[in-house]
């Protein structure tokens, strides 16, 4: 099993959120979970280009604070809703690992998440997401 955390950003990660701190605090329990049980944790950035505000090297771009990538872990870039578009190498990846589960949270749930589910192969992963 492995955990994506999906575009919990700077720029989006924030009080204007509904019910931000449990969505916060959600999150910081699933992934200290899966690191408790030494299951990976990757991260999934989305990047809108250069001089968006919203790339590689802006604040906005970086992984909210509260949810710290570890030395160790992956981080993966898109630049479109789904990272399992063959750009972000994910896919490869997971498919190098022999990875079959794949747990999935984080945010822009009406866009990225559930592109995230739709371009998930069936017949590769098995697939889950956060209760709400």
């Amino acid at each position: 099993m492995v955990l994506l955390v999906v575009d919990a950003q700077n720029g989006i990660v924030d009080e204007r959120l509904y019910e931000f701190r449990k969505f916060v605090g959600n999150i910081k329990k699933l992934i200290g979970a899966a690191r408790e049980q030494g299951i990976e944790v990757i991260y999934v950035q989305h990047d809108d280009g250069p001089d968006t505000g919203f790339s590689i090297g802006d604040d906005e771009f970086e992984v909210y604070s509260e949810f710290q990538p570890m030395p160790d872990e992956k981080r993966f870039i898109k630049s479109v809703c789904s990272v399992f578009k063959k750009e972000s190498g994910l896919l490869e990846y997971l498919t190098a690992k022999e990875e079959k589960d794949v747990m999935i949270c984080g945010i822009m749930t009406d866009f990225c998440i559930n592109a995230h589910w739709g371009r998930i192969p069936v017949s590769a992963f098995s697939s889950s997401s956060m209760p709400r």
